[in-house]
C-alpha cells in the first residue's frame, strides 16, 4: 500500500495547507514555532521536540513543547543516554533520514528494559517516539530533526507516511530559514545576493551582487523588462508552475547550480507570503573559521586544507590558487604540523570532525551545554 492510499482526502488536504504555509515562513524563529505547533495537528504529539544532536559530544540543543515538559534538571542524564536512543544511533549508522518508531527497532517489552528508557523516557513519562531528520552529518556526527512523542498509543503506518510526506518540504524550509536569516550579511552584495520577484517571475528588486554574480556565471544579468537570465528564468517559471499546481503533491524546490572554474554560484527559490525570492551565494570550500583561530593557520593555510578537504591534489591546488605545486607542498607540512596529524587523510578527518556551533540564531529551550549567546 502507498503512501499515498493510507492518508484520507482530509488528510491530504490538511497536509496540503500546512506546507504551502510552511514554506512562507521564512525565518528560523518562526520556523521552529511552525514546527512544534502545527505539525501536532497532524500527528497527535504529547511533547514535541526540534532537536540538535551530537552524541559522541555528548552535546545537544532542544527546542521543546510544552517546555515545561521537560525538567531542565534532567538535561545531564539525557546527555549520558543519548546515544542509546534507537532512532538517533540508526540515523547516525546509515545516514537514513526518514521516519522511524522506536518500535521499528525494539519492541515495546524489551524497550522498557532498555537502560535508555528507563534512565530518560520513563521519568518524562514517554513511551513512543516517532523521528525524523532535516540534515545529518555522519562525519561530524550531527543529526538535526523532528521528534514525536506520546506515552501509551504508538504511532501508526499513517503517521509515519504523513511525515515522510513532509520532510523533504521541512528540511527545505529549514534551509530556507538559515539563507533568509543570513540576508542582512549579503544584502550589500559581498557574498552572492538576493532578488525579489513577482508572482509572474519577473525581477522587482535585485542587489548589486546579484547582478553581478549572474553575470559571471549566466549569459547575462537582469533585462530591462525585468527577465532573468535564460536558464534561470526558465529554472524559475518551472518551479513556480509546479510549486503552483494542485494536481500533484509537490516536492521541494532543488536549487539551481553554476560552475565557473573553481567557483559554484547556488540560486535557492524561497516562496514568501509577499512573493518568490532568489538568494543566490557563492559557495567556496572552507575551514571553520574556530578552527583556524585554534590551529593558528594563516590565511593561506586555510585556504589549502580547505582544498585539501575538498579531495584536490596539490598539483590541482597550484592550479586554483597560481601557486607552484612546491608551495603547496610546503604549506601542507606546516599544516600537518600545526594539526599533529602525519598526513592529508588525518588532516581530513580533523576538519570533518571539528566541533562547530549550528547556524541557528536562537536560544534552544533545553541544552546540554551552555549554548552560544546569538
Amino acid at each position: 500500500m502507498s503512501a499515498r492510499s493510507r492518508l484520507s482526502a482530509r488528510d491530504f488536504d490538511a497536509l496540503w495547507r500546512l506546507v504551502h504555509e510552511l514554506h512562507g515562513v521564512l525565518d528560523p524563529d518562526a520556523f521552529v514555532r511552525f514546527v512544534l505547533s502545527h505539525v501536532p495537528t497532524l500527528i497527535a504529539s504529547e511533547i514535541t521536540t526540534f532537536d540538535e544532536m551530537r552524541p559522541a559530544l555528548g552535546a545537544s540543543r532542544h527546542w521543546v513543547a510544552p517546555e515545561s515538559a521537560v525538567p531542565l534538571g534532567l538535561m545531564p542524564v539525557w546527555e549520558h543516554v543519548m546515544h542509546g536512543h534507537p532512532v538517533l544511533a540508526y540515523t547516525l549508522r546509515t545516514g537514513d533520514t526518514t521516519a522511524h518508531k522506536i518500535s521499528d527497532f525494539s519492541p515495546s517489552p524489551a524497550f522498557r528494559e532498555s537502560t535508555f528508557y528507563n534512565e530518560w523516557y520513563r521519568r518524562i513519562g514517554i513511551d513512543h517516539a516517532l523521528n525524523a531528520s532535516v540534515t545529518a552529518s555522519l562525519p561530524q556526527g550531527i543529526v538535526i530533526g523532528l521528534g514525536l512523542h506520546r506515552c501509551r498509543k504508538d504511532f501508526t503506518e499513517r503517521d509515519r507516511d504523513v511525515l515522510n510526506l513532509l520532510r523533504p518540504h521541512l528540511v527545505q524550509a529549514y534551509r530556507n530559514s538559515l539563507a533568509v536569516a543570513a540576508l542582512t550579511s549579503i544584502v550589500d552584495g559581498r557574498h552572492g545576493g538576493a532578488i525579489l520577484l513577482d508572482r509572474d517571475g519577473r525581477v522587482l528588486l535585485a542587489t548589486s551582487g546579484a547582478c553581478s554574480a549572474l553575470a559571471e556565471h549566466f549569459d547575462g544579468s537582469v533585462g530591462s523588462d525585468g527577465s532573468l537570465p535564460a536558464t534561470v528564468q526558465a529554472w524559475v517559471d518551472s518551479e513556480l508552475r509546479r510549486f503552483g499546481s494542485r494536481n500533484a503533491f509537490p516536492a521541494p524546490s532543488r536549487p539551481l547550480v553554476a560552475d565557473v572554474g573553481s567557483r559554484r554560484l547556488v540560486v535557492h527559490l524561497l516562496e514568501s507570503s509577499t512573493g518568490p525570492v532568489l538568494h543566490l551565494s557563492e559557495a567556496h570550500p572552507s575551514v571553520p573559521s574556530e578552527a583556524v583561530a585554534a590551529w593558528g593557520l594563516t590565511d593561506r593555510e586555510a585556504e589549502v586544507l580547505a582544498w585539501v578537504v575538498e579531495g584536490k591534489t596539490n598539483a590541482e591546488i597550484g592550479v586554483i590558487l597560481g601557486a607552484a605545486s612546491r608551495t603547496v607542498d610546503k604549506h601542507c607540512e606546516r599544516i600537518y604540523q600545526k594539526l599533529g596529524v602525519e598526513n592529508r587523510t588525518a588532516a581530513v578527518r580533523q576538519v570533518v570532525e571539528y566541533p562547530s556551533d549550528a547556524a541557528w540564531p536562537m536560544r534552544p529551550t533545553h541544552a546540554t551545554r551552555p549554548a552560544a549567546a546569538h
